[in-house]
């Protein structure tokens, strides 16, 4: 089910601009008659479709020949684009699994000193909480803040790293819209956070081409040189993949096939263009959102004896706290019942 609410990791678009880096600086070599190094090139990457380069180098060749420019697109120079994306059926995982991240916290503050309600705000040094995360407030002993309620749950509006607002809801704390604080209350009143919960990724290959566009051979051959030995038959690359949670995987690119071609088509005294086409195969992940999830606090499960009496035994564990970072009781009901 597609959810109404907006989210964007850039994971796509980092994983293209990565892939991009990997030949942003290959440089050929240009000897002279007797042998030795005259110009040493870096060759032009640039993001866009190879067709689209090609045609441009004909319109230039054209524009050129009636004298309206002087120069050309110079060559060699590469492209890069990124082609299609497919379901990695291979790389899946169980989809139920969820990942957790920023476990709970109390955030206490003073309720008359940092509470601001001119600009409806409270100070929390580093709170570390994300946009429309859920906390649930507690007054503690002193006077309730005006607008909020005690133990009732609101939703985070970060205005910088030791400063928030809050919101009745997930929606209206991602649209930032802040609730309105009457008075400022009193005594040492918290915060406590809510666990962020993700399923997790679904993996995707997504597949490149790299377009080579050279005048001399030998040029072509330099450039594919330098890239070949990266390859056996994929190159690793580590990147982070999902910004809110500062998480770094590997991401293998494997390298599937190596094609040449001559297009050149034009009247005799045209340039021509050598076009070599590099496809590769990235083995990457997109990512579900992020929302807030909830401690378990009591699990049921069935034990059979099948070896003895058969027997079902029942246990039950109820975990409780009086605080999110405090140790925990366990309570435990072993229940034994009737033979199966």
């Amino acid at each position: 089910m597609l959810t109404d609410t907006p989210f964007y990791f850039s994971t796509i678009r980092n994983l293209t601009a990565a892939f991009g880096m990997l030949f942003n600086n290959i440089k050929i070599v240009r000897y002279t008659d007797t042998g030795t190094v005259g110009n040493i090139l870096k060759v032009p990457l640039a993001y866009g479709s190879g067709d689209k380069s090609v045609t441009m180098n004909q319109q230039q060749n054209d524009i050129r020949t009636n004298d309206v420019v002087a120069i050309k697109m110079i060559l060699p120079r590469m492209s890069f684009e990124l082609t299609g994306m497919n379901y990695a059926t291979e790389r899946k995982t169980i989809s139920v699994n969820k990942n957790y991240f920023n476990p709970p916290k109390n955030l206490t503050f003073n309720a008359a000193t940092n509470v601001n309600i001119t600009n409806n705000t409270i100070m929390i040094t580093q709170h570390d909480l994300k946009a429309g995360q859920g906390i649930t407030y507690s007054k503690g002993l002193g006077a309730l803040i005006g607008g909020l309620t005690n133990n009732d749950t609101y939703y985070t509006i970060p205005v910088n790293f030791n400063t928030i607002k809050v919101a009745a809801s997930k929606a209206l704390a991602e649209a930032g819209t802040a609730l309105d604080l009457t008075s400022v209350g009193s005594g040492t009143a918290k915060f406590t956070s809510s666990y962020l919960v993700q399923y997790n990724p679904i993996p995707y290959k997504f597949e490149y081409v790299l377009n080579i566009y050279v005048k001399y051979i030998d040029d072509g051959l330099q450039i594919i040189e330098q890239i070949l030995p990266a390859f056996k038959p994929f190159y690793t690359i580590t990147m982070k993949d999902i910004a809110s949670v500062e998480l770094k995987k590997d991401v293998n690119i494997t390298l599937l096939s190596v094609s040449s071609e001559d297009i050149y088509d034009g009247a005799i005294d045209d340039d021509r263009t050598i076009k070599w086409t590099m496809t590769f195969a990235a083995d990457a992940c997109v990512y579900p959102p992020i929302q807030d999830g909830k401690l378990i606090k009591h699990v049921q499960t069935n034990i059979v004896n099948y070896d003895n009496d058969q027997h079902i035994v029942t246990v039950d564990l109820d975990v409780f706290d009086d605080a999110i970072n405090n140790p925990y009781t366990i309570n435990v009901t072993i229940t034994e019942n009737e033979e199966v």
